[in-house]
Parts: structure tokens; sequence; C-alpha cells
């Protein structure tokens, strides 16, 4: 019968090994009753030391960027903010130009008018921008968590001659050209350019509805409502629509 060879590690390596494999084990239990019993603190702490995603368990969980998910569509009403009052600004230039005669004021106006253009160009820069941004978080959140993107909301559609009346030039602005006679509760819509869907107002103005989500580009979308605020120059379109 042979011999039996001698192990060639040390016994103290054996025991060594085998006291890391329970602690390893006892961390994993560690760490598993944290993400149960304090989950925003165990969160947090992989946070403050880079980790973004991870597995426990089988349990997965994610940081998506909240602080920034939370700031881009606020960002989106503040610039809107702006280039509404901008817009509102230059109707009045308009009307001033229109309604003078003094050469003086006539000069004037149309200073301020290039000034307020440009400053237009530089908010839909902007505007963009944010879109762009919220677009990025919402393709991030739908991987982990697609219900909590929004679905629904009031999406600006153009300026028409009156409720219910013809489109004026230049609109729809938003969307594929479509007849606004077709436009009824249950009709499909297709983006025509990256759009904010908005909440409800406690105004009932639309546009100062909190920006909830953009619907992109080319995404299609069913009418759920439509309604027509007046306006000096006739009424703005507005739908309710769902993803």
């Amino acid at each position: 019968m042979p011999e039996p060879v001698p192990s060639t590690n040390p016994r103290y390596v054996t025991t060594a090994k085998d006291l890391l494999a329970v602690a390893r084990e006892a961390l994993i239990v560690a760490g598993f009753l944290m993400l149960l019993v304090l989950p925003e603190r165990f969160n947090g702490l992989l946070e403050r030391a880079g980790f973004t995603k991870g597995s426990l368990l089988g349990f997965e969980w994610e940081k998506a960027i909240k602080v920034s998910t939370d700031q881009a569509p606020g960002a989106g009403d503040a610039i809107s903010q702006v280039e509404g009052r901008l817009k509102e600004f230059d109707e009045r230039l308009k009307a001033l130009d229109q309604h003078s005669t003094d050469v003086n004021v006539k000069s004037a106006v149309a200073s301020l008018s290039r000034d307020v253009q440009a400053s237009l160009q530089e908010t839909a820069k902007a505007d963009r921008a944010a879109k762009s941004s919220v677009l990025t978080q919402q393709q991030l959140i739908a991987q982990v968590a697609p219900a909590s993107v929004e679905a629904s909301g009031w999406m600006y559609l153009g300026k028409t001659d009156g409720p219910e009346g013809q489109w004026l030039p230049g609109s729809p602005e938003t969307i594929e050209t479509v007849s606004t006679k077709a436009l009824r509760p249950g009709a499909r819509v297709r983006a025509r350019d990256d759009v904010y869907l908005r909440a409800d107002s406690a105004t009932g103005q639309h546009n100062e509805g909190k920006v909830l989500s953009v619907l992109s580009r080319g995404r299609e979308v069913e009418v759920v409502e439509v309604q027509y605020p007046r306006r000096p120059w006739g009424a703005a379109a507005w739908a309710k629509v769902k993803r």
C-alpha cells in the first residue's frame, strides 16, 4: 500500500483559507441584512465608494444618477418659462413697431428685437440640451424600472386660427402634418421633434405644467384629449397623449 503524499501546504495556510472563506460569507450575509434593513444607507455607502450597480445574493441594485434625473426636467421647466417670456416680449415689440411712426422708436424696437431673437436662439440650444439629457436619463431608468418613466402628459402641437380651426403657417410644430379635424381621442400622432410631456397645471395653462418626460422624435403616441387655449393670434393646440 503506497504511503500518503504529504501536503505541500502548511496547516496554517489551510486554516487561513478556511477563515477567509467564513469571513467572506459573513460579510455577504451582513451586506444582505443591511440591504433589507437599511437600503438607503447601504446604497449611499456603495455610491460614495464609487459603485453604481451590483448584485448581491441574486438581488440587483442600481444608482441611476437620481439627482440629475430629478433636476433635468426642472431645467426644462425653467428654460420653457424664459423662452415663453422672450416670445411674449417679442410679440409686444412687433405690436409697438406696427403702431409707431417715430423713426427713433422704430430703430430702438428693431435693435431690441434683434437682441430678443439672439436670446431665443441661445435658449433653443439650451432647450435641446435639456431634452437630450432627459432622454438619456429616461433610457437609463427604462432599463431597470420602465414603469417609472411617465407615459402620458400634455403635448404642445402648434398654432391654429381658433379652437378646432386651421393650422397657422409653420404648424403643426411638434408632430407630423395631420388635419386638426383628425385630432380626436384614439387618433395616433408621430412626434416630429423631441417634445416635452407636461403635467396638468393649476391654472389650466398647459405651458405652465411641470415637465414630466420627453417624447423622442419619431415616437408615436395615442391622443387622449385635445384642448385649444385661446391666444391673441388664435388658439394653441395641446393634446393629452399616452405612449
